[in-house]
C-alpha cells in the first residue's frame, strides 16, 4: 500500500516537473510559433509572426498562372478574379498552437510537438467565383468551336456536298478544379486545358445518300404581275434547300413562317370563301401546289392537303394545295430510310419543285385525275327596273362545281403495279346571276329611248377581268422518269389564272 502511494506521488511529481519544464520552454518562445508547425507546406516553426508573414509573402507572391491549349497560351491574372490569401488568419492560428486551450490540453500539444509531431495550418484563399467563371468563359470562347454540319447544294441537277467539321469544347469544370487545387498548394506550373471533340450531326457520308432526282414538277406564271411574282419568289426561297430526314414531316407553314407584310410579302389577288379579293401573300399557293405534285411524283406520303374552292389554271383539278397560315397547311412525310432534299426555284416565269433522294427509293410514278361529278351552276334571275324590257345582263357568270379523284400510279416493267387513291377534291359551284330589264318604253319615243339606253354607260355592264393576262394555262412535270405533261382544262370557269387562296 505504501509502495503504491509512493508510485502515484512520483508520477504526479514527474508530470508536474514536465509541465514546469514545458511552461518554461513556452516562456522562452512567447513571441514565436512553436516548433514543427507549418502553414500549408511552408515551415514557420520558431518564427515570429512578422517573420512568418514575410516568409509567406515571398512564397505566395505569384500574380498569374498560365493555361495552355495546343499552341495557345492564356494568362489568368489573380487580380482579375479577386484572389486573396488569408495570411493573417493562418499566422494567428499557427501562433495559437499550444496556447489556445486549457493547461492540460496545451501541455499535451507541446509534448506531441517535442516528440516531433507535425502540425499543419491550412492557408485559406478567397476569390470571386463569378469573375473566375467569366475569365474561364473568355478563354473557352477562344478555344471552343461549334461543329459544322455537312452541307448539300444542288444546281442544274449537279449535287455538291461540303464535308462536315467537328467541334471542340473545353472541360471548364475540370479546369476550374485543377486551377484552384494548384493555387491552394502553391503550384503555379502551367496547366494544360483538356476538352472533348463534338461530332457534327450531319456528315458527308450521310448526305451522300442523296444521289438522284426522285420527282419534279413545274408550273408557269405571269411574270408581268409584279406583286404576285414577288410573293412566288419569296415563298420559293423560304422552302428551298430543306433537308428532310427519315421519319420527319415537312410543313409548308412551319417552314415559311408567318406570311405578312412585315415578312416582306405583298398584296395580290387571293380567294376567300370563294370570292376574289386583295390579300397579303397572294400567289404563295402556286408554290405549295407545285411542290405538292413534286412530292406525289417522289412517292412521298401526303399527310395534310386541301384544295382551293375554285379550280386553279396552273394545275389541273385535284392537283392543287391551298394554304391559310395558322389553319390550313400542306404537309408530307419522309417514310424512306434515307434523307431527301427539297429544291424550289424560280426560273424565268416558272416555279420548279424538285425532290432528291436515294436511288433505291426512286419509283416510276404517274399521276391521273378523274372528274367523278360535274355540278351545274344554278341560275338566279332578278329584275332591273333601269334596264329596258327585253334586255338582260349577266351580273355573275357563276361556275360549275366538280368532284375530282386523284390517283398515284406505280409502274414496274411498263405495267401498272399499284394504283393509289391520293385525294378526293370538291370545288363547289357558284350560281349565275342574270338581271332582266323591267323598264317599259313608250311607242312614241321608242327609238329615242332605246338609243339613250344604249349610249348611257352603267356600272352594271358585264365585265370579265382578266386577272392574269398572258398567263399560259399549262402545267407539266419535267421529271424524265415520271414524265407527265398535262393540258389544263380550257373550260376552267372565269379563266382564274391568278386566284390563289392563301
Amino acid at each position: 500500500m505504501k509502495k503504491n502511494i509512493i508510485l502515484i506521488s512520483g508520477s504526479i511529481l514527474i508530470v508536474f516537473l514536465a509541465g514546469i519544464i514545458l511552461w518554461s520552454h513556452s516562456l522562452k518562445n512567447d513571441d514565436k510559433i512553436y516548433e514543427n508547425v507549418s502553414i500549408n507546406d511552408v515551415y514557420v516553426g520558431g518564427l515570429s509572426k512578422e517573420e512568418a508573414r514575410s516568409l509567406l509573402s515571398s512564397t505566395y507572391n505569384k500574380k498569374s498562372i498560365k493555361l495552355i491549349h495546343n499552341n495557345q497560351a492564356f494568362d489568368l491574372n489573380f487580380n482579375d478574379i479577386g484572389l486573396n490569401f488569408k495570411t493573417e488568419q493562418a499566422i494567428e492560428l499557427a501562433y495559437e498552437v499550444g496556447r489556445n486551450k486549457n493547461f492540460i490540453y496545451n501541455m499535451k500539444t507541446l509534448i506531441d510537438i517535442k516528440r516531433n509531431h507535425q502540425i499543419t495550418v491550412t492557408l485559406k484563399m478567397e476569390y470571386d467565383d463569378q469573375k473566375l467563371d467569366d475569365g474561364l468563359n473568355k478563354i473557352a470562347n477562344k478555344i471552343d468551336k461549334e461543329p459544322q454540319n455537312a452541307k448539300i447544294d444542288i444546281k442544274n441537277h449537279v449535287i455538291n456536298i461540303t464535308p462536315e467539321t467537328n467541334g471542340y469544347i473545353i472541360d471548364k469544370e475540370k479546369l476550374k478544379e485543377t486551377l484552384l487545387h494548384n493555387i491552394q498548394n502553391n503550384n503555379y506550373s502551367d496547366i494544360s486545358i483538356s476538352g472533348k471533340e463534338i461530332h457534327a450531326q450531319v456528315t458527308k457520308e450521310y448526305l451522300s445518300k442523296i444521289n438522284t432526282l426522285l420527282g419534279e414538277f413545274s408550273t408557269k406564271f405571269n411574270a408581268g404581275n409584279y406583286n404576285r411574282s414577288y410573293n412566288l419568289k419569296l415563298a420559293a426561297q423560304k422552302v428551298n434547300g430543306v433537308l428532310l430526314n427519315p421519319g420527319e414531316e415537312f410543313s409548308f407553314n412551319d417552314t415559311t413562317g408567318k406570311r405578312g407584310i412585315a415578312q416582306g410579302f405583298k398584296m395580290a389577288p387571293i380567294i376567300v370563301q370563294g370570292q376574289l379579293q386583295e390579300g397579303v401573300a397572294g400567289g404563295v399557293c402556286q408554290v405549295s401546289s407545285t411542290l405538292y405534285n413534286a412530292a406525289l411524283y417522289s412517292g412521298l406520303t401526303i399527310t395534310d392537303r386541301r384544295n382551293h374552292t375554285i379550280p386553279s389554271s396552273y394545275v389541273t383539278k385535284g392537283r392543287d394545295a391551298t394554304l391559310v397560315f395558322g389553319s390550313t397547311d400542306f404537309k408530307f412525310k419522309n417514310y424512306y430510310k434515307n434523307p431527301i432534299y427539297i429544291e424550289n426555284i424560280i426560273v424565268s416565269n416558272m416555279v420548279i419543285s424538285r425532290v432528291y433522294g436515294n436511288s433505291s427509293d426512286k419509283r416510276n410514278i404517274g399521276i391521273t385525275t378523274t372528274v367523278t361529278k360535274k355540278i351545274p351552276r344554278q341560275v338566279e334571275v332578278k329584275e332591273d327596273p333601269n334596264l329596258a324590257l327585253g334586255k338582260e345582263r349577266i351580273d355573275d357568270k357563276g361556275r360549275d362545281g366538280y368532284k375530282v379523284d386523284t390517283y398515284r400510279i406505280y409502274y414496274e416493267n411498263g405495267k401498272v403495279a399499284k394504283k393509289e387513291l391520293i385525294s378526293k377534291s370538291y370545288y363547289p359551284p357558284r350560281k349565275k346571276v342574270v338581271y332582266k330589264g323591267a323598264k317599259k318604253i313608250s311607242q312614241t319615243n321608242n327609238t329615242q329611248d332605246v338609243k339613250e339606253e344604249e349610249s348611257i354607260p352603267t356600272n352594271n355592264v358585264d365585265t370579265q377581268i382578266d386577272t392574269n393576262p398572258g398567263d399560259v394555262n399549262q402545267s407539266q412535270n419535267t421529271d424524265n422518269t415520271n414524265q407527265n405533261t398535262e393540258e389544263i382544262d380550257q373550260n376552267t370557269d372565269d379563266n382564274l389564272d391568278d386566284l390563289i387562296f392563301d
